[in-house]
C-alpha cells in the first residue's frame, strides 16, 4: 500500500472489508547514465500513480479467525476507494481508477450477505479534497474536506429510496478531516478557516496557522443552524483519524520520534483519552482500523521521511500488520 493506495475501509460483522488499491509497477531492467542528472526515469516509473495497476479486487479480513480472503471482484479496477457501512451492506464511493487523479461520482452498494453488487443513484455534487462520510437511520451524510471553496454542505442520501435529499448548510468555513454521525447532530473533526469580517472571503497566507484555526471537534445540528467547537487537538507530523461509533481515533506521530501515540475522543462528552503509547513504530500511509472499545488494527505503511541517522528503515514496509490491544502495550 502506498500514499495513492489506502483505502478507507468498512466493518461488518466483525470482519474489515478493503476494496481497491494498486500494485507496484514491475519494471523492466534498463541502462543508466551515470552522467547523465535527469535520468529519473525509474522514479517516475516508480512513483507515478498511472504508472501503477489498480486492483479490482476486495480483500475481507476475518477478525476472530485472523484469516484474510478475496471476497470480490469489484465493478471495475479502482486504486482507492472510500465506503460506508449500513447494516450489512457497504457502500463505495468516490473509486479513483488509474486514469485519474479524481475520486468518480458512482455510488456502488456490495450486499455482504448476497455477495452481490448493485449501482445506485450517483453522487450529484461536486466536492474539492477528500470526500467523507458517516451514516445512520439508513441515511448516508457527505462532505468534502474543503468543500466548494470550503462553503461546507453536507449531502445526504436516503438508502431505502436510492434517493438524494434536501442538503444541510453549514453556516461556517470548515476545513474537515473526519465525521461521525449521532443521533442529534453530527460531529466533524475539522479547522475553522479564519474570513474577512467585511467580504466574508477565507483569508489566506502562506502560514497555515495565518489561515485557519487549530483543529476541533465542531457539532452540526440536523438544520446546519449551530456550530461550535468544543475539542481542540494538536496536529502533529503524521495524524491519521479513524472513527467507530461515537469516537475519533488518532494515530499520532512526530517527526523526530521513531514512536507512536493512539488517543481517542468521545464527541458526546468531549473526554479524551490515550488508547495506546510509545509504540515502537512510526509509520505512515497505513489502514487505521478500530474495531471495537479495546482493539485497534494497523495494516501496511511506510516509514517517514527525515534525516539519515533516523532510527526507522529506510525500505517501503509492504506487508505489515499490528493489532493493538487497550492497556497491553
Amino acid at each position: 500500500m502506498d500514499r495513492w493506495g489506502v483505502p478507507e475501509v468498512s466493518v461488518v460483522d466483525n470482519t474489515i472489508y478493503i476494496f481497491g488499491g494498486v500494485e507496484e509497477p514491475k519494471l523492466e531492467p534498463y541502462i543508466v547514465n551515470p552522467d547523465d542528472d535527469d535520468d529519473d526515469d525509474y522514479e517516475r516509473r516508480m512513483f507515478d500513480p498511472f504508472e501503477k495497476k489498480a486492483s479490482d479486487l476486495a480483500y475481507a479480513y476475518d477478525i476472530d479467525r485472523d484469516q484474510w480472503r478475496v471476497e470480490t471482484k469489484s465493478p471495475f479496477p479502482w486504486k482507492s476507494t472510500n465506503s460506508v457501512a449500513v447494516n450489512r451492506d457497504v457502500f463505495i464511493f468516490s473509486g479513483m481508477s488509474k486514469s485519474s487523479y479524481y475520486g468518480s461520482h458512482e455510488l456502488w452498494k456490495y450486499d455482504t450477505v448476497r455477495k452481490n453488487w448493485s449501482q445506485k443513484t450517483s453522487l450529484p455534487f461536486l466536492w474539492g479534497g477528500l470526500l467523507h462520510s458517516c451514516s445512520i437511520d439508513k441515511k448516508i451524510y457527505f462532505t468534502a474536506e474543503g468543500g466548494s471553496h470550503s462553503r461546507n454542505i453536507i449531502h445526504v442520501y436516503n438508502v431505502d429510496l436510492d434517493e438524494w435529499e434536501q442538503p444541510i448548510f453549514i453556516n461556517k468555513r470548515l476545513r474537515i478531516e473526519k465525521m461521525v454521525c449521532l443521533d442529534e447532530s453530527i460531529k466533524v473533526f475539522a479547522q475553522e478557516y479564519k474570513v474577512n469580517s467585511i467580504s466574508g472571503e477565507i483569508t489566506y497566507n502562506s502560514e497555515p496557522a495565518s489561515t485557519y484555526s487549530d483543529n476541533g471537534v465542531f457539532t452540526v445540528h440536523y438544520n446546519g443552524t449551530t456550530l461550535y467547537s468544543d475539542v481542540s487537538q494538536e496536529r502533529k507530523f503524521e495524524n491519521t483519524i479513524a472513527r467507530l461509533d461515537e469516537y475519533l481515533y488518532f494515530y499520532v506521530t512526530e517527526s523526530e520520534v521513531n514512536e507512536a501515540t493512539i488517543k481517542r475522543v468521545n464527541t458526546r462528552t468531549s473526554e479524551y483519552e490515550v488508547v495506546a503509547s510509545n509504540l515502537p513504530y512510526n509509520f505512515t500511509n497505513i489502514l487505521f482500523v478500530p474495531t471495537d472499545s479495546n482493539q485497534i488494527f494497523l495494516f501496511g505503511g511506510s516509514p517517514l521521511f527525515r534525516s539519515s541517522d533516523s532510527r526507522v528503515p529506510k525500505d517501503v514496509v509492504s506487508e505489515w500488520s499490528h493489532k493493538v490491544v487497550k492497556g497491553d502495550q
